[in-house]
């Protein structure tokens, strides 16, 4: 069990030098051991350091729910023993044994080649680009990572520069999207393709909020809740107006069968989705259903593979891309069509593997 105390402590280097995407590495070292579970900080630091902590720094941190900062040492046997100037990531705490050494209680970090203490102007150019290195690749396919995340992460640090919070991101992003869906409703080609760029640029906006998250040390499961539920009522409110406009180029019956296809292949889906997280996940997000079931099956198994395949091509920095460029020459109707029979076979492989699989998890 980790420690739920941690101290951070003041170096040769004040701690006022750099700022990390907004942050200061002090204030960035204390978010991060209370976001590891820290609930008391104790900050033992020079006189230098400690003015710097109560005139930028604590105000910040004051706000931080569940959390008690105090001075001085710790009188604890078990604790984090952090320096002020010292550069983590925040997934070094879960993995513990390659980057802290325990002695007699006390967990001071590993120095290695993405963590260790910033010393001079070179350190510190070399830890922004290990940060946004990391979370470029972190998450998301291929195609978000060369080139969805090269937008959104230059927008990112802009954000964080100037501490806008991931939820107002979200709901930002939201509105962006609205917009979207609304000139998709319009009959005029210019503005079908007006909106089908905008959901484009709702996708890439998409990844800033957890993007600043990482970068800033604010997460939250609202705020996981909330992008979630942001993505599904406008992926929803997508699909209806994709269906929309395939009732008005096709006959009735194309009409009929796409929308059946759509309605059976998506709540497919979804229902297995949220059958696996209600009974055995923790999370409250639908990527953790990507993240803790499907990408830990047997490769070796076809099924497997399809699937993974064939849910690429359901994520959003797939088929937002998709349906601007079919947007772009009037086709949204034609997208719809073969994304329906995609949903289907979707859902088929969804309950495929959760019959085969299901049984091997426990909560």
């Amino acid at each position: 069990m980790l420690p739920t105390e941690a101290v951070i402590f003041s170096t040769s280097i004040p701690a006022s030098r750099w700022k990390l995407f907004g942050q200061s590495l002090l204030e960035r070292n204390i978010r991060m051991a209370r976001q590891a579970g820290a609930q008391k900080i104790n900050l033992n630091l020079n006189d230098e350091d400690l003015q710097f902590y109560e005139k930028k720094v604590k105000k910040h941190i004051d706000s931080l729910p569940g959390i008690q900062v105090i001075y001085g040492n710790s009188e604890s046997k078990k604790y984090f023993k952090i320096p002020a100037n010292q550069f983590i990531l925040f997934g070094s705490f879960s993995k513990p044994d390659d980057s802290f050494t325990p002695e007699k209680g006390v967990y001071s970090p590993v120095i290695k080649n993405d963590q260790y203490l910033i010393e001079s102007d070179e350190d510190f150019v070399k830890a922004r680009k290990t940060a946004i290195e990391v979370i470029r690749t972190g998450s998301g396919g291929k195609l978000a990572q060369n080139f969805n995340k090269r937008i959104s992460i230059p927008l990112s640090r802009l954000f964080s520069e100037f501490r806008i919070k991931p939820n107002t991101i979200t709901i930002v992003n939201f509105f962006i999207g609205a917009l979207s869906i609304a000139l998709l409703m319009s009959d005029e080609l210019i503005h079908q393709a007006a909106g089908g760029i905008l959901v484009q640029v709702c996708s890439i906006v998409d990844g800033c909020d957890g993007e600043v998250a990482r970068m800033t040390t604010r997460f939250s499961k609202l705020g996981g809740l909330l992008d979630t539920l942001s993505d599904q009522i406008l992926a929803a409110a997508l699909i209806t107006v994709a269906l929309f406009r395939v009732y008005t180029s096709y006959p009735l019956e194309v009409f009929i069968i796409t929308m059946s296809l759509v309605i059976f292949g998506v709540a497919g889906m979804a229902l297995s989705a949220i059958y696996f997280i209600r009974r055995y996940s923790e999370s409250m997000s639908l990527a953790s259903y990507n993240r803790e079931f499907l990408e830990i099956l047997p490769k070796s198994d076809p099924v497997v593979k399809s699937m993974l395949y064939l849910q690429y091509l359901g994520r959003k920095e797939f088929y937002s891309i998709m349906v601007c460029i079919f947007c772009l020459f009037g086709a949204l109707h034609l997208y719809m069509v073969i994304f329906s029979v995609l949903a289907m076979l979707g859902a088929f492989l969804f309950f495929y593997l959760g019959y085969k699989y299901y049984p091997q998890f426990r909560k």
